[in-house]
């Protein structure tokens, strides 16, 4: 079992009561646990399930929300059968881009490409790639790209950050890990976040 702590917070003059609508919080934290399983099932399929523990807390001014991702393996031989290992609590937050180097991720590859839709993808060592527009080009990692091709998950992170940030007085969204500042976004990032519709997703991998 892997497991790893981190919080959410919404921030804006809304908040300054350390109040949230619960039509605004309910939604926006059953699309952050969808989301949560859309990444395992991507990344692990039937080798590992996923759950989204919820504990409230309170920061004067925001409404912050702490979290754990506990992971549980159901395959125990899944790593002798599979190229790759099962990916972790911390893998999935990193390649989603919640936690770690400022820029990656799946955030990272959204925030880069501002609703463009890539050209071509050219492999490169082993487990990375290189994502074009163009001329232009961004490289992460393969699980990253498929993080970026699955709709439902798309769907799930604009649930979990574009739709709270569209309501009046919720200005921005951040991640808390570690006690730093890991992801911030306002509602102008947050655009590019968007889910596209199906016939938009990029397919080919060649």
């Amino acid at each position: 079992m892997s497991q790893e702590r981190f919080s959410i917070v919404y921030d804006g003059p809304a908040l300054a009561g350390n109040a949230m609508d619960v039509r605004d919080l309910a939604p926006a934290l059953l699309a952050l646990g969808a989301l949560f399983e859309a990444a395992n099932d991507v990344l692990n399929r039937t080798h590992a399930r996923v759950a989204v523990q919820v504990n409230g807390s309170f920061k004067t001014g925001c409404f912050r929300i702490d979290l754990s991702v506990t992971q549980q393996l159901l395959d125990q031989l899944a790593d002798l059968f599979n190229q790759r290992s099962v990916a972790t609590a911390k893998n999935l937050l990193e390649w989603l881009g919640l936690i770690g180097a400022g820029g990656q991720g799946l955030l990272g590859l959204l925030s880069w490409l501002q609703g463009r839709t890539p050209s071509r993808v050219e492999l490169l060592e082993i487990g990375c790639v290189r994502v074009f527009v163009d001329d232009e080009s961004f490289d992460t990692e393969k699980e990253v790209l498929e993080l970026y091709r699955h709709i439902a998950l798309r769907k799930a992170l604009e649930g979990a950050i574009v739709k709270p940030l569209s309501q009046n007085g919720v200005e921005t969204f951040a991640v808390i890990h570690d006690e730093q500042v890991s992801v911030t976004l306002d509602r102008a990032a947050a655009r590019w976040l968007v889910a596209p519709e199906a016939e938009d997703e990029l397919i080919d991998d060649s």
